[in-house]
């Protein structure tokens, strides 16, 4: 019911192992929902993600913890910018 009403956002990061911080800027993939500009959700996104990991910066044990982190962020900053609940699937590559 929430992904025929909100869609899905797919959130790919790349992310390094010995600090916990992203490699690249993430791909963000949106299907389903009324985010149609891409770009702005990846750089606003990335700027908010990049915040959240700063927070932790050691080696990556957790990788659980880590796709959590990603999560909840995005959740978060897609309905404080754009008042959307989108189903938002993390998916973090380890480099």
């Amino acid at each position: 019911e929430r992904l025929a009403k909100e869609g899905i956002v797919i959130v790919m990061a790349e992310i390094r192992a010995q600090d916990g911080q992203l490699a690249e800027k993430p791909i963000i993939v949106a299907r389903g929902s009324s985010l149609v500009d891409a770009n702005e959700i990846t750089d606003s996104l990335s700027a908010e993600l990049e915040k959240a990991l700063v927070l932790n910066k050691e080696r990556v044990t957790n990788w659980v913890h880590l796709r959590r982190i990603v999560s909840e962020t995005a959740q978060k900053h897609l309905f404080k910018k754009f008042r959307t609940r989108p189903l938002v699937m993390p998916v973090v590559i380890e480099v």
